[in-house]
């Protein structure tokens, strides 16, 4: 994929960034199923996954682009590997993805609001959805009658997380005042 640095460099920056701040946030970007990745590469990626523990990836499967170089390769693998190696890619950051989840019950994080939830167009209860400075989707309920529709979006609200699951948190409003 013509990268001008190897896996050892890589590997030593996620390490020196986790030094100087240990709660950073990781993330990556994966294309399963690239022109002439072979099973080896693909396991070397799995191992990847497992050494730097990324809090989320975003993985998809090689679909040519007319533009791009690797369209003209012609050692393309079938769409049934392409999708195999994919579900392998993502069950495995799942796991990793959820358990940093669950680090985070009990916490209290800073949490920019983004605006209602989709459970909210379904319920007579408003429940907003925000990110944490790591990326991660914190659902939650404010009882503060005050509010809005709009009044939480786009600012920042300290929220106490509940439970994890694969793909978000719940939490609760420890303020319900915008900061």
């Amino acid at each position: 994929m013509n990268r001008k640095y190897t896996r050892e460099i890589y590997l030593e920056k996620i390490t020196a960034i986790r030094q100087i701040c240990p709660e950073i946030a990781v993330s990556s970007d994966i294309i399963a199923g690239f022109p002439g990745e072979t099973r080896a590469d693909f396991e070397d990626t799995l191992e990847l996954i497992r050494q730097v523990e990324y809090d989320s990836l975003f993985v998809f499967k090689y679909s040519d682009r007319p533009s791009a170089p690797a369209s003209r390769f012609s050692d393309k693998l079938p769409d049934k590997e392409k999708k195999a190696r994919l579900d392998e890619l993502l069950e495995l950051q799942g796991r990793y993805t959820f358990e940093k989840n669950q680090r985070l019950v009990g916490k209290t994080e800073r949490i920019l609001v983004d605006g209602l939830s989709r459970k909210s167009e379904k319920s007579a209860e408003i429940q907003w959805t925000g990110r944490t400075s790591g990326n991660k989707i914190v659902n939650f309920t404010c009882k503060n009658e005050n509010f809005s529709n709009t009044a939480l979006k786009g600012k920042t609200i300290p929220v106490r997380i509940e439970s994890a699951f694969p793909h978000s948190l719940i939490g609760t409003p420890v303020k319900t005042e915008p900061e």
